[in-house]
């Protein structure tokens, strides 16, 4: 690993909270006068656009901004939906320890596009992230495949040999969701009763209804995709 790789510092402060990001900065500023090389934010979260779709990236960029004026080297890192949050559960309970969420809607009609990884696989894109020049001072979208919630039900009923009921959210209650979940979270926002829901009716908004993850729109907001960057890399399949 070169000298230039070995000075950076990467962030992995607990996203959850929305007090939490902001920590980051006086992290940044350390980091400023130490002389790190570069600085790895706690991204790691789906593509969106800044400015009042998801609270979550927008705390984020705020941190972003902060680090762009300490004019530090930095690399901004954001990934697909993962895997683990991605296929629903089976009556038999079979795959239940391999979930991190017991949410089975499928926003919408189920045929929004939408970017996948596996947490797994995370790691293992940073080692080649943080070890590449190309990186710095650029924003990287890291995924594995591009599917849709209806092929996932599908590929798990193919697998599994067994029926999984579709419960199809209509796009409307998303939004209606979205709207009183901000209301809520904006009077509390350091409950995470009240932010977390938040938090998941924005994310199915961005994901599953707008296409925020489309590796097309992520290029035309200026990332640089794991896919042109490491054509090579054998991720874990769906």
């Amino acid at each position: 690993m070169s000298n230039w790789s070995k000075r950076r510092l990467i962030s992995s402060i607990d996203w959850v909270g929305p007090a939490e990001q902001q920590d980051q900065i006086p992290l940044a500023k350390a980091a400023k006068k130490a002389g790190v090389k570069g600085f790895v934010p706690c991204g790691f979260i789906t593509v969106c656009p800044p400015g009042g779709i998801m609270w979550l990236r927008d705390e984020k960029e705020i941190v972003y901004n902060q680090i762009r004026q300490l004019w530090i080297p930095y690399t901004l890192v954001d990934v697909g939906w993962w895997y683990q949050l991605a296929y629903p559960g089976l009556e038999s309970g079979s795959i239940d320890y391999a979930m991190t969420s017991g949410n089975d809607e499928i926003v919408g009609d189920g045929d929004m596009p939408t970017t996948l990884i596996d947490l797994r696989d995370i790691g293992r894109y940073m080692a080649k992230i943080i070890s590449d020049p190309r990186t710095l001072n650029k924003k990287i979208f890291a995924y594995n495949v591009v599917s849709t919630q209806n092929k996932i039900h599908e590929l798990m009923e193919e697998l599994s040999e067994e029926k999984i009921f579709r419960n199809y959210v209509p796009e409307q209650t998303i939004r209606s969701r979205a709207v009183v979940t901000r209301q809520a979270s904006e009077t509390y926002p350091f409950d995470t009763r009240k932010f977390v829901p938040r938090y998941l009716a924005e994310f199915q908004l961005s994901c599953f209804i707008r296409g925020d993850t489309n590796p097309e729109y992520a290029k035309y907001l200026g990332y640089h995709t794991t896919q042109e960057l490491y054509p090579d890399f054998k991720p874990t399949g769906l």
